[in-house]
């Protein structure tokens, strides 16, 4: 699944290979971890540039979106509504971001929403961190659609 997730970034999201955003790994929650260097991903202060920051949260919910369709046979796609940063402390170093999965009923509703209607809605919380500190709590709002 991994393989899988890296090449739709580097495929689909031109700006994911520039960053150099990688899939570290799938959580034993089911979400995706993605990491990024600092190097490329810096801002005037040679700490983590809040955009990038935002991005890599941005795509780690969306990468753990498209893998739940993935695992559920469907064919969709996924665009992010909304999106809330907090910004909590400066990355200092590489960084990482983590979407867990919802609770389970959560994405029933959402399963159910999408095979009733078509198309759904879900908020998902991404946590980006440095080290084993908490830079940043993000928290986007998806809309999906199956496609025929």
């Amino acid at each position: 699944m991994e393989n899988y997730i890296q090449e739709m970034l580097d495929t689909q999201i031109p700006l994911a290979g520039h960053m150099g955003i990688k899939v570290k790994k799938i959580a034993s929650d089911g979400g995706v971890v993605l990491t990024a260097p600092l190097l490329p991903n810096h801002n005037h202060k040679g700490t983590g540039f809040g955009g990038s920051i935002a991005s890599i949260a941005l795509l780690c919910g969306w990468t753990t979106m498209m893998k739940k369709f993935k695992e559920w046979g469907f064919k969709g796609e996924a665009v992010v509504a909304n999106l809330q940063v907090d910004y909590l402390l400066p990355v200092e170093d590489d960084f990482e971001a983590r979407c867990p999965l919802p609770p389970r009923h959560i994405l029933e509703e959402f399963k159910e929403n999408l095979l009733d209607r078509g198309k759904a809605k879900i908020t998902l919380n991404c946590r980006v961190s440095t080290g084993e500190k908490l830079a940043a709590e993000i928290q986007g709002l998806f809309v999906a659609r199956l496609l025929s």
